[in-house]
């Protein structure tokens, strides 16, 4: 496990939520715990681990916070840009149910990510003015286990947001 702080240089990045189109910053999220998953259609590993995110992840923390009562949210990251029609395929395939992308790389190359699939967990839960100080106490190439991440968001411990 990691712990690093990234202070606002995550809040800054922005993604595109596929389901409405939008652009939306990761501060999106401030106050919650956030699971990254990266993958491209065409990352073979990309597949499984999703599949397993989305079918086993996702549901232990539909409408329930972690242990500390964080609010958690898991979010599926596309890089890929190029053949749309299948990176659709690839999603709806396998059911993903939040989507944004990442089209340019900057979370990756934030996040310091070496491949394809890239997980991450960080905690967004310490809260400024409505600005999340993000941590990261997780993140791996490649899928470990769902208790390893799941061992990461519940150990996430919120805070009261501070003025100023």
């Amino acid at each position: 496990m990691v712990t690093a702080s990234v202070g606002a240089d995550l809040s800054v990045l922005q993604f595109r939520d596929r389901s409405s189109g939008e652009m939306v910053s990761l501060d999106a999220w401030a106050g919650e715990v956030v699971v990254l998953d990266f993958f491209a259609y065409w990352c073979a590993p990309c597949r499984p681990a999703s599949a397993k995110i989305e079918a086993e992840l996702v549901p232990a923390y539909k409408d329930v916070p972690n242990p500390h009562g964080a609010e958690v949210t898991v979010l599926a990251v596309n890089v890929e840009s190029a053949k749309p029609d299948r990176t659709e395929r690839f999603i709806a395939t396998l059911g993903l149910s939040h989507v944004i992308d990442d089209i340019d790389g900057a979370a990756l190359e934030a996040l310091k990510a070496r491949g394809l699939p890239f997980l991450v967990v960080l905690d967004g839960t310490k809260t400024k003015g409505g600005v999340a100080d993000w941590n990261i106490v997780y993140k791996h190439n490649g899928l470990e286990s769902i208790a390893k991440l799941r061992e990461a968001i519940d150990g996430v411990e919120p805070a009261q947001e501070t003025s100023g």
